[in-house]
């Protein structure tokens, strides 16, 4: 009787009869260490895509010119990185003028990270007669931790619109959506799907301004469309609204600027009403003025002068 493992063999020289597929027997023992440890690990997803060696950078993808080799620098990879190399592994094929069966030998070359290059070179004949696509889809087996496609499937499910506008959130949720689909994962989301969370988690003034009105959309882009449309008017309906409060708030302050209040009337010290050029330089004009003396009151000084 077979064992399990020859059944496996069988299936995977059933599925690509035309060479030795064997990647994951082949792999290389600092890669699959590496894959082993995050796949064995207990920490959540958001923790493990952390690099595993301290001060590891994470990688960067540099493009000169788009006919020009992509590169891809040393350090770690996480999935929104894995998108961007993925983007730009695709811009490449679309403007190298490359044959589809030989860009996978150029792509390669551009990676620069030491554990990356070693799982190339103990597999250079399988992943180099890859197309694009697979050759994609075995590396993200490697660099990216075991059930990833979980943490991005969560993520899409729980975003929400909040104050962002609908078409860069609708973007960042289909990028997330792109993302499983070009790893051909099962995480996946449909159209009809995506559609429903979208509407789902929108803005709730959104939603209930699509709730009232009679939207007719024949496909997903189509109700894509209309949706932002939507959001764009209530934009501005906002933002009128917005206008007329500012407004209605200055004239009600000019109003009670006009007004003072009979307490701040009372409350106002008195002046006085003498010109301050008769009381001297030095003398304050909000100083009230003592009364002149009588004749009687300076006789008894001049009487008493000298006294104490």
């Amino acid at each position: 009787m077979p064992s399990e493992k020859d059944s496996s063999d069988s299936d995977e020289s059933s599925e690509y009869p035309n060479h030795p597929y064997q990647l994951l027997c082949s792999l290389p023992s600092a890669l699959h260490t590496t894959h082993q440890r995050r796949c064995d690990s207990q920490m959540p997803l958001s923790d493990s895509l952390m690099p595993l060696a301290d001060n590891c950078p994470l990688v960067e993808v540099k493009v000169s010119k788009l006919k020009d080799c992509l590169m891809l620098t040393p350090g770690w990879l996480d999935i929104e990185k894995f998108q961007e190399w993925s983007n730009a592994c695709h811009r490449y094929l679309k403007h190298s003028e490359k044959k589809s069966k030989e860009i996978v030998r150029f792509v390669v070359d551009g990676m620069l990270e030491p554990c990356f290059v070693k799982w190339y070179h103990a597999n250079q004949t399988c992943i180099d007669a890859l197309s694009l696509d697979k050759y994609l889809t075995e590396f993200v087996k490697y660099v990216l931790p075991c059930k990833w496609e979980h943490g991005v499937r969560n993520t899409l499910l729980s975003s929400k619109q909040g104050n962002k506008p609908f078409a860069d959130w609708q973007i960042e949720l289909e990028n997330l959506n792109t993302l499983l689909a070009n790893t051909k994962s099962t995480c996946c989301l449909s159209d009809a799907s995506v559609q429903a969370q979208l509407k789902a988690n929108m803005n709730p003034d959104l939603r209930a301004k699509l709730d009232n009105t009679n939207l007719i959309a024949t496909t997903f882009q189509d109700w894509i469309r209309k949706v932002t449309e939507l959001n764009e008017d209530l934009h501005e309906e906002n933002a009128c609204t917005q206008r007329l409060i500012d407004a209605n708030n200055a004239a009600h302050a000019a109003e009670q600027q006009k007004r003072k209040p009979l307490a701040e009337h009372l409350s106002d010290p008195p002046t006085c009403t003498q010109s301050p050029s008769l009381m001297g330089s030095s003398v304050n004009a909000n100083i009230l003025q003592l009364p002149w003396l009588t004749e009687d009151e300076k006789r008894i000084l001049k009487e008493h002068k000298g006294c104490t």
